[in-house]
């Protein structure tokens, strides 16, 4: 993992064993995706995972590894994740989170239409995704703010139209 100054600045790298989650900012990229009926696209965590097991959160995200950029990393993780190449990823804005976890999140938007069974998941990451209105997803996080990965209500006011 990349490890940063509070100002983005690359200043060393340690594998997820060695973060200090308290006191270490690292980078991770995360992806806004819409269709053409606005919609945006939500994906379940998966069971297993780490950080937010079960948790609704964006499309996909990851965390930037050693060797690479923001821009390398989403185009990998979008197809890892959702398996999806070959879509326009626009850098969208950049999102300092802190606490409990200390990260820069590169965020990039795309627009795809796509059936929600027709996206090829990584098991070992996401267990589920689904196509909800803005109306919809802001209705439900603020009910239900425990199904949904902690940034969510800060994500939908970074997105706001």
């Amino acid at each position: 993992m990349q490890i940063v100054s509070s100002d983005d600045e690359l200043i060393g790298v340690k594998s997820k064993t060695g973060i200090d989650y308290l006191r270490d900012i690292y980078r991770i990229t995360a992806l806004w995706l819409t269709n053409s009926k606005e919609e945006i696209l939500i994906a379940q965590r998966s069971k297993n995972h780490k950080h937010g097991p079960s948790l609704w959160g964006p499309a996909t995200a990851g965390t930037v590894e050693e060797g690479e950029t923001y821009e390398t990393n989403i185009e990998k993780e979008v197809e890892e994740e959702i398996g999806v190449t070959g879509i326009e990823l626009v850098k969208g804005p950049k999102q300092r989170v802190s606490g409990p976890r200390n990260f820069f999140c590169q965020w990039f938007t795309a627009v795809l239409d796509k059936p929600e069974d027709s996206f090829v998941l990584q098991v070992d990451e996401v267990d589920a995704v689904q196509w909800i209105t803005r109306a919809d997803l802001v209705k439900d996080v603020h009910a239900h703010p425990d199904k949904y990965v902690i940034e969510m209500s800060d994500i939908l006011n970074l997105f706001k139209k």
